[in-house]
This record gives structure tokens, C-alpha cells and sequence, in this order.
């Protein structure tokens, strides 16, 4: 009889996302350009795209193998395509989801509590399937011109309504609740600029009255590392969605996210499920939906056990 060996799921996808961070391409595999078609890792055969953790970690698992398309596939899914998964290939990926049991506890009021677990099931890439070439659930895609681009992520930023203003440097600060960005003509491209933005409003959204996340770390601690994670995965979220080259240069944290990672397998999960709540603050504000209907199962996995 063939052993099964359990996979530590946690263990899995962060030490995937740690692969990526260590051994980073010329940028972090989600901050990464797609602008024709889709551009967050989705179900292929729905065109729904992923949240919680699975866009950051399927990004790292395509940047990995060097893939470059953003449709995943289970086994059967590949097939309802048209298509098959290749002979030879193996699910190198997981979507991974939270399903919600019940235990029994004699303090809850009817007896029982609930309580939530991690599942999954394998995926393959596009890049892994032969016969889909045909395959095309977006119909004809046009791209906006850098000019309509670009302007709709101004209109996107002062929808927002945060208070902006020029400074020396980029940072956000709770005290006064107001964001300072280095002059627009300071940055080599407008991308950088908007990129930038981004990255400081998701810092923003933490605030009291708004998100209400800690924000009194320091350079360096836990928790300012763990902040400065769930602001880099919203901004990319947001750089995707918006469709910007999102190369904003936070190497100076990498080290800092790395040792946050090792210290905690569960992190990686607990700030997406922040960033994810950080980025659909703003595009509500700027009027984007972009996400799968998945908001009851996520909004408990910062404090899974």
C-alpha cells in the first residue's frame, strides 16, 4: 500500500513565498507587469480570480518555474477546457481555502464551537497544458494607452480621499493622518510615483478609524515587518489590478520579512488576509471589484489555530 505523507500546508506555501524572496528575479514575482489579459492568478475555466493567500503564492510558484501565464487548472478543469495537462507534468501548486468544522465545547452556549482548517487541491499551470490555445474566456481585449492608464490611477488615488503631500521622503504618518510622497518629477517613470502611492495608502487604511492595525512598530521588529508585508502585497494587488509596473525598491526589508516568515509559518496567511482587507478598502473607495465572493472563509484566518 502506498504511504501518504501529511503536508504541513502553512509550511508549504510560505517556505514557497521564502524561495521567491531569497532568490528574487530582476523584481518580487508579484510585482510583476501582465497587462494584456488578466492580471491576477485566477481559475482558468471561470475567470474568477484567487485571493487570501493563493495570488502571492501561485505568483511565487510561477516565477519559480519560470511559467507566465496567470490561468490555473485543476486535472479535470484542463480538460473541460478542451485542453489536458501535459504528459509528464506535476501540480507543482495548491489553491489552498478554509473549510469550518464544528468541535464541542461546554462554554459555548449551544455546545459547540466552531473551527477552521486548512484544505486544498492541486493546480496546474497554463504553461503546464497542451490544447488550450484556443482557450479564451476574456473575449477581445483591448489595453488602455499609457495615457488612459495612467489617468485612471490618478482618478482611483484621489478617490481615496487621503490627504497627500509633498515631501522629502515617502511614508505615511498616523499622528497627523497624512501621506508625503517625494515630488512627482523625482521619480525616473510616473509608474514609480503611482506604484509608490499606492504602497504609502495601504499604510493608510491601518488607521484607527479606518482598518485598525498596529502601526506602532519600529524598523526592524515584528511588527513593523509584518506591516511593511501586508503594505507590499496590497500595493501589488493594487498595481495589478490597476494594471502599473509596480516596481517599487523595498529591498532594505527583504531580510526583515524573511526572518518574520521563518519565526512564524502562519504569517504569511495573516498578512495577506490584512493586505487583502487593506486593498479591498481602497478599491471599494475607487469603486473596483475585482475579488471572489470568499470574504466570510478569509476573515478568519489571521486568527487561525
Amino acid at each position: 500500500m502506498k504511504k501518504h505523507t501529511k503536508v504541513d500546508l502553512y509550511e508549504k506555501v510560505t517556505n514557497t513565498i521564502l524561495e521567491a524572496l531569497e532568490n528574487p528575479d530582476e523584481v518580487l514575482p508579484w510585482r510583476k507587469p501582465w497587462r494584456e489579459g488578466t492580471c491576477m492568478p485566477r481559475n482558468g475555466n471561470t475567470g474568477k480570480p484567487y485571493s487570501g493567500v493563493n495570488p502571492i503564492y501561485l505568483w511565487s510558484v510561477a516565477s519559480i518555474q519560470g511559467w507566465t501565464s496567470n490561468d490555473w487548472f485543476t486535472f479535470e478543469g484542463a480538460k473541460a477546457a478542451g485542453g489536458h495537462v501535459a504528459k509528464g507534468e506535476k501540480s507543482k501548486a495548491e489553491v489552498v481555502f478554509y473549510k469550518v468544522g464544528m468541535v464541542k465545547d461546554d462554554k459555548a452556549e449551544d455546545g459547540k464551537r466552531p473551527f477552521y482548517f486548512l484544505k486544498h487541491h492541486k493546480v496546474f499551470n497554463r504553461d503546464q497544458c497542451s490544447g488550450l490555445d484556443d482557450w479564451n474566456i476574456d473575449g477581445d481585449f483591448e489595453a488602455l494607452t499609457d495615457t488612459d492608464r495612467l489617468a485612471e490611477v490618478e482618478r482611483f488615488i484621489k478617490a481615496t480621499g487621503a490627504r497627500i503631500k509633498t515631501g522629502d521622503k515617502a511614508c505615511y504618518t498616523p499622528l497627523f493622518d497624512e501621506i508625503f510622497l517625494p515630488p512627482f518629477g523625482s521619480f525616473e517613470e510616473p509608474e514609480g510615483y503611482y506604484a509608490t502611492a499606492l504602497h504609502e495608502l495601504s499604510h493608510w487604511t491601518g488607521a484607527k478609524k479606518r482598518l485598525d492595525r498596529d502601526l506602532s512598530g519600529r524598523f526592524g521588529n515584528r511588527e513593523y515587518s509584518a506591516e511593511e508585508l501586508v503594505a507590499e502585497f496590497s500595493s501589488a494587488f493594487l498595481c495589478n489590478v490597476l494594471k502599473i509596473d509596480g516596481k517599487v525598491e523595498h529591498t532594505g526589508y527583504i531580510n526583515n520579512w524573511i526572518s518574520l516568515l521563518r519565526e512564524d509559518k502562519k504569517a504569511i496567511f495573516k498578512c495577506t488576509t490584512e493586505a487583502k482587507k487593506a486593498a479591498d478598502y481602497l478599491l471599494d473607495l475607487g469603486g473596483v471589484k475585482v475579488w471572489e465572493g470568499a470574504e466570510e472563509v478569509e476573515a478568519v484566518e489571521a486568527s487561525d489555530e
